[in-house]
């Protein structure tokens, strides 16, 4: 290229590259990290924790400004906040949005709209759904010495590498509201009165089950690892107290496995009567992580806890298919198996007031341990 070539590439350049015309500057900004939203008969009450730093003798501190708001959409909850902080409230550093109770069995979605067509919006922010007002469990403020705007994602985070909750977040969870054929789950939050240092704390209560846009019912941790594991979604950490006697009486009678893997399998068998059928088949192999019983050294011993412990798990499998059946959470995809290969079978909205409630589940767990520790 001449010379003249590259001298005028440069001047181009230096107009068509100048930079971003649309500068929002944090120092111009309060960021939120972490809303709330719930129910009132005044309309929605929403709550937001800004983080600042107070300057205080010892060094400048982080505290929390929690700001209170009315409105009758969460855009007029946005322009409310704006009258009452100084500078530009500004919710695109948000970490998580939690919902209350009351507000989340209604429809979720004309709350969330704002947040998918808004380009700024922070859409890999934590959605969960707290027990009682979210209110109450923003106006925690702190918990130790982090920040609840802090403490509340890694909570979730922590939880998410331990198999306890799913990973979602705003934008994951988009595409399952609008399709008809599977539902999802979101981290259910419980406010608890003694906690770290008997003050209040936030402690993670398994999930909230959704059919469609509305919550319909709650799986307890334990529930939850297992409708995980029944997935094949487990992360890092998947540990599981079992008891190995029918009637457990004390530290002796139960074993505690570290889950080392999980293959599942899922096979939808519609019959020529219409009726429908779903074969889960669970193969776990695991380590074991605690059994003062000991005595796994004995021949047979080990192959009699897989029996033991596969009998366990496979009940406790039905009556979490069977609580999730009663609340109408398809979070297997059930339906979308049905309209992909025997559309005929599908009757929309029908479908989950008059089918699904007779679909029959048929759960196996098989499990393996592959190491006993270090003791026999």
């Amino acid at each position: 290229m001449s010379r003249p070539g590259k001298w005028l590439i440069m001047i181009a350049s230096m107009f068509l590259l100048s930079g971003c015309w649309d500068t929002r500057f944090l120092k111009d900004a309060r960021l939120a990290s972490m809303l709330g939203m719930d129910h009132t008969p005044r309309g929605l009450r929403g709550t937001a924790v800004i983080r600042e730093v107070s300057l205080k003798q010892g060094g400048p501190q982080p505290v929390n400004l929690t700001v209170h708001t009315w409105g009758k959409t969460p855009e007029e909850l946005r322009e409310r906040a704006d009258l009452r902080v100084n500078k530009r409230f500004d919710p695109s550093k948000n970490r998580t949005l939690v919902i209350g109770e009351e507000l989340a069995r209604k429809d979720i979605y004309p709350l969330l709209d704002l947040y998918y067509r808004d380009p700024r919006s922070a859409l890999n922010a934590n959605i969960a759904v707290c027990k009682g007002k979210a209110e109450d469990l923003l106006k925690i403020g702190q918990v130790g010495d982090t920040l609840i705007g802090k403490f509340t994602d890694e909570l979730i985070r922590s939880t998410e590498e331990l198999t306890q909750t799913p990973m979602v977040n705003l934008q994951s969870i988009c595409p399952l509201m609008f399709d008809p054929g599977k539902d999802f789950a979101l981290p259910y939050l419980i406010t608890e009165a003694d906690g770290i240092d008997g003050k209040k704390n936030v402690v993670v209560g398994g999930v909230a089950m959704f059919h469609g846009h509305h919550m319909t019912g709650t799986l307890t941790p334990e529930e939850t690892k297992l409708y995980l594991l029944l997935q094949g979604k487990k992360r890092e950490t998947a540990r599981l107290i079992l008891p190995v006697t029918p009637k457990p009486t004390n530290i002796s009678s139960y074993i505690t496995l570290d889950v080392q893997d999980a293959k599942k399998k899922i096979d939808v068998r519609v019959r020529r009567d219409d009726t429908i059928d779903v074969f889960l088949h669970l193969h776990l192999t695991a380590k074991v992580n605690e059994f003062p019983r000991d005595q796994l050294a004995k021949p047979g011993t080990v192959q009699k806890l897989n029996r033991t412990l596969s009998r366990t798990l496979t009940e406790q499998s039905s009556r979490v298919l069977s609580k999730m059946k009663q609340a109408r959470f398809d979070g297997f995809g059930v339906g979308r198996e049905i309209m992909a290969h025997t559309p005929e079978n599908w009757h929309g909205d029908q479908w989950w007031t008059k089918t699904y409630p007779k679909v029959r589940f048929h759960p196996r767990v098989e499990v393996e341990i592959v190491e006993h520790g270090i003791i026999y």
